[in-house]
């Protein structure tokens, strides 16, 4: 844990895994949720405290959704898995890898095979409403919606490329917003310099 900054640098907790896949703030900022092996796991920000949140899958990517009732999570063999967090119950939603919350959590998004395009699920039926392709034939990877439903942003993958790009859901147009070719794992917080920048 630190400032935006990188100031005041905090270990919160340690994992069994050599290579921990994924981590997010969960929406009451008073935990991180994190993946360890076949575990997902929250460590309290103030006591570090950690406790299991849900075991038994090779995780490797999750995002909860911004009430904190969902939770998405992609486990080894690109398979998608939702879990209602307050009964406990969970679906198999199929293939798939780097799913994510739009931030009602009525949709969902997930790369398409390739990682050529990422398909828009609505959460409740896993039905397709929308798709949006990858800039300039590339490929991508590791995507984020805003706390605008309108904007998404991806990092490319291929070939050498890692760069950040901000999608309009609405039209399927992108901007590259960074160029140094090492980037990975995006976030987005959308404010009117969006919509400025977008001429609208």
């Amino acid at each position: 844990l630190m400032t935006a900054g990188g100031r005041f640098q905090r270990r919160l907790a340690r994992t069994g895994d050599a290579s921990p896949r994924a981590l997010t703030y969960h929406p009451n900022g008073k935990e991180v949720w994190f993946t360890d092996g076949a575990d997902i796991k929250a460590v309290d920000v103030h006591t570090r405290a950690v406790r299991t949140v849900v075991t038994g899958y090779p995780f490797r990517g999750l995002d909860v959704s911004a009430d904190g009732t969902r939770l998405i999570a992609t486990i080894s063999g690109h398979r998608i898995l939702g879990f209602d967090l307050p009964s406990g119950r969970f679906r198999k939603f199929g293939t798939g890898c780097s799913a994510v919350f739009s931030p009602d959590a009525t949709l969902c998004t997930h790369n398409q095979p390739m990682h050529r395009g990422m398909y828009v699920h609505r959460w409740d039926d896993w039905s397709i409403v929308g798709e949006f392709r990858a800039p300039g034939g590339m490929t991508f990877d590791n995507e984020a919606w805003s706390n605008d439903p309108r904007w998404i942003v991806t990092r490319t993958e291929q070939p050498n490329n890692q760069n950040c790009f901000v999608h309009d859901s609405q039209s399927d147009r992108s901007v590259q917003v960074t160029f140094t070719g090492d980037c990975n794992r995006p976030d987005l917080f959308g404010e009117q310099w969006l919509m400025d920048e977008w001429g609208e």
